[in-house]
């Protein structure tokens, strides 16, 4: 999914400076200060990467992958931006923008049984946001960007695989993280001072080492990561 995502976002940014690099003057004076709501749709992708245990029957290892292979869980998102812009020569403009949003992220598979091989893994994201630079081109009314910078997201995630004897290996991402995000948009003025928006982000987080809960066992070396794909748009007052 990064692949493809990557991919795409790269075409659309290409696609966006072409059209936009033989333009005359621009029609919309896109400096200033502007502050907007977004809404839209935020996808978590939560997997385990790595080995932790020494069993390595079949029942070990079915449950150990169902604890930590990719899934992805989409949710609604809205919250506000704050953001400012300069014009440079040649229809260029140079930005700033940070963004919070809440997000609906949330879901939960398996159930534990100490008696047997079992997993459960809960993957949730109560809010994402971002402070980025932005690079754009100006086509008359119409702003292109391309923009990358930090990203903020508030996890909830927890894995935990049963394996023989038995032996609980948890993964668990609690609050707080910070990444890196990539994203490209349109901007269009509909008015002197209002504008919509359309965005697309993709946000990493560094992947986290997991524990083994059960005393003496083998040291894990699973480690839990988290990414997020979001797809909104938004409307702002210029100022």
């Amino acid at each position: 999914m990064k692949q493809v995502f990557a991919a795409a976002l790269a075409l659309t940014s290409a696609i966006s400076f072409a059209q936009a690099a033989d333009v005359g003057s621009p029609a919309h004076d896109w400096s200033g200060p502007y502050v907007g709501i977004l809404a839209g749709t935020t996808a978590l992708i939560s997997q385990g990467q790595g080995n932790s245990f020494d069993d390595t029957s079949s029942p070990a290892i079915a449950v150990w992958n169902s604890t930590n292979t990719a899934r992805t869980n989409w949710g609604a998102s809205i919250g506000g931006q704050l953001g400012y812009n300069t014009v440079l020569s040649n229809n260029m403009v140079l930005g700033a923008v940070g963004d919070l949003s809440w997000t609906g992220n949330s879901s939960d598979e398996g159930t534990l049984n100490f008696g047997n091989y079992s997993y459960h893994r809960h993957d949730a994201m109560d809010a994402f946001g971002t402070v980025r630079a932005k690079l754009g081109m100006i086509s008359g009314d119409t702003l292109f960007s391309v923009s990358g910078g930090l990203a903020l997201g508030d996890f909830h995630t927890l894995h935990q695989t049963i394996t023989c004897c038995p032996t609980l290996f948890e993964s668990n991402i609690d609050g707080l993280q910070a990444g890196w995000v990539v994203g490209a948009g349109v901007d269009h003025a509909v008015s002197e001072n209002v504008v919509v928006n359309f965005e697309a982000l993709y946000a990493n987080f560094p992947a986290r080492d997991g524990t083994v809960v059960t005393p003496g066992a083998s040291a894990s070396l699973v480690k839990l990561e988290n990414s997020v794909v979001t797809l909104r748009a938004g409307i702002s007052y210029k100022f």
